[in-house]
Parts: C-alpha cells; sequence; structure tokens
C-alpha cells in the first residue's frame, strides 16, 4: 500500500478522480509549546488555504504530541498531495516535525 492508501486506509485507485473530501490525519512531534506551535500552523495553513478547508479542525493529545484531523476539499488526488505537502511543510517550520 502506497502513501495515499496508508494516509486513508485504501488503495490509491479508490480515490476518486473528481472533486471530493479527504480526511487527512496528521501526527506532531511533542516539542516545547507544542499546543502554541500546532494552533499557529493551523492558523497558518487554513489562512492559507481555507477554500479547501471542509469543517472545523480536530486536534487530540497523544503521549508523543498532538494528532490534527483535517477534513479537506480536493479537486483531485494531485492536489491533495499539494496540500498535505504544504501541510507538512508548515508543520517543519513550526518544529512538529523532522527533518
Amino acid at each position: 500500500m502506497g502513501f495515499i492508501g496508508k494516509l486513508f486506509g485504501k488503495n490509491a485507485a479508490e480515490i476518486p478522480a473528481g472533486p471530493f473530501t479527504a480526511r487527512v490525519i496528521f501526527e506532531c512531534a511533542l516539542v516545547p509549546q507544542n499546543q502554541e506551535k500546532v494552533t499557529a500552523a493551523l492558523e497558518e495553513f487554513m489562512g492559507k488555504y481555507s477554500a479547501h478547508i471542509a469543517e472545523d479542525p480536530r486536534v487530540t493529545r497523544a503521549s508523543d504530541g498532538n494528532v490534527i484531523e483535517l477534513a479537506l476539499r480536493c479537486r483531485n488526488k494531485d492536489e491533495l498531495m499539494w496540500l498535505n505537502k504544504e501541510l507538512e511543510s508548515i508543520a517543519r517550520r513550526y518544529g512538529l516535525r523532522e527533518g
């Protein structure tokens, strides 16, 4: 199972080619001021891509950080991958991801 399949628990071929809503689960590392950094990263992402936000995000605490759940409106798989890459980039800037 590839990245998209792992991300959504299904084969990439099952992801619709046309407009759809995707639920993305995004895990953040535990870092100093974690809650503030998660909030700031989410606000930045939502500010840039508000047209793609299908519903309010949910943030839950985990023992090793936070888990962000986002529902995103996407035109196709490429747009979904692009949005995920943008979220990953923002999370790295806030120290929520390694690398």
